[in-house]
Formats: structure tokens, sequence, C-alpha cells
């Protein structure tokens, strides 16, 4: 796995708490669409997001890539890494395969 360059994917932060996740969105959505959760756990979290490929601003899919999901892991698997603190990982539907094989292959 290996994942796409730095600038493809956009990443944002939503919240300001003291517990900090990562949040794996579904296929036909981005990171925004974790707002409304969010706004319910306002300063309890603070919540790492990304927009898969071809999903809110990062770029179009492109089948030299390499495997759709394979590309996704290795994504959240760079977040998880190079995080200072643990992060909890929640994902909606597809993002929720993703959050389950980023914590089995993440060194974290």
């Amino acid at each position: 796995m290996r994942r796409l360059p730095k600038g493809a994917i956009h990443h944002t932060t939503l919240g300001e708490g003291p517990r900090t996740l990562l949040a794996l969105h579904c296929t036909l959505a981005h990171s925004g669409a974790w707002r409304g959760l969010l706004r319910e756990m306002q300063g309890a979290v603070t919540a790492h997001a990304f927009d898969l490929p071809s999903h809110g601003k990062s770029v179009d899919w492109d089948p030299e890539f390499g495997d759709f999901q394979d590309v996704c892991v290795a994504e959240a698997v760079g977040v998880l890494d190079s995080s200072d603190t643990p992060l909890d990982v929640i994902g909606h539907s597809f993002g929720a395969t993703v959050a389950l094989r980023a914590r089995t292959v993440s060194g974290v």
C-alpha cells in the first residue's frame, strides 16, 4: 500500500476537544459529513478526517493509483502513525472497512 503524493488528499480537523479521533466517511460523502455528529460532541473531541479520492476536495481517482481501498487504508495508516497522541477511529460504511484494516496494519 502506498499513499498518494502530498496534497492529493484533502485533510481537515473538526472540533476542539481533549479526545482525538480519525473519522472516515462512506462513499458518496466527504469529510464534512461528520459535522453534525461532532456538533453533538462539541468540546469533547478533536476529529481528524480526510476526503477519500474522488470525494470532496481530494483528487479524482485514477486506476493507476492501484486498489482504491488500499490507497484509502494507506492514508488512514499515515494519519494514525503520524499522530503524537493515540486516536480513536470511527467509520461509516466503506469508511468503517478502511478503519478496521487501518487498525490492523498501523504501527500504533
